[in-house]
């Protein structure tokens, strides 16, 4: 893929790369740091961007090994996307996004997970309305069911939450799974599958 890129870019047929350009405006310097570690300063005549299949730890490949995953994100659409949201991404589920850009199957030996995309991101929180009932999550998954992952913007460093779908503006029914991505996939990777 990035043989492909590099001979298009060489032809002028896409536009700059994010150091040519500047990645798009990220205030939280923690989210910045993580979008700029992304990208590897090009060398004269390459293409800037991650190494593919570097990004997520063996721990979460390992973990998502039994999903279809999708085809992979660009680091600068997820800095958009949490800029738009004013959100900070924890660093896995960045990893996991640029590789796979959402998916959905069995995680470890356990429950059932389904990650959306970017682009499924913030039309299915409006179709849940979710900032009518619950304005302080941004859900990015579900269980296939009636139980959804939101990432609770009401803490200041990242917080991942499931929530009931039915009866989200209720917090009392919000259960902490953690601080990461992992954490999530690690805590439906005990359920029973």
């Amino acid at each position: 893929m990035w043989a492909v890129i590099k001979q298009k870019k060489a032809l002028g047929e896409l536009p700059p790369g994010p150091f040519e350009s500047g990645l798009p405006e990220i205030k939280d310097p923690q989210l910045r740091t993580i979008f700029q570690s992304l990208y590897r300063a090009p060398a004269h005549g390459s293409v800037a961007g991650p190494s593919p299949g570097q990004m997520m730890d063996e721990r979460l490949r390992s973990l998502v090994a039994r999903m279809k995953l999708g085809a992979g994100t660009s680091p600068t659409s997820l800095a958009e996307l949490a800029s738009r949201l004013s959100l900070q991404l924890p660093a896995d589920y960045v990893a996991f996004m640029v590789e796979a850009d959402g998916g959905e199957g069995f995680v470890g030996e356990g429950g059932y997970l389904q990650v959306w995309s970017v682009e499924e991101i913030e039309p299915n929180n409006e179709a849940l309305k979710v900032g009518e009932f619950a304005p302080l999550l941004v859900f990015f998954a579900t269980d296939g069911g009636d139980e959804g992952y939101a990432f609770d913007r009401k803490f200041a460093s990242p917080r991942v939450i499931q929530v009931p779908l039915i009866g989200m503006a209720d917090r009392r029914h919000y259960v902490n799974v953690g601080a990461t991505f992992t954490d999530l996939l690690e805590n439906i990777g005990q359920q029973s599958g």
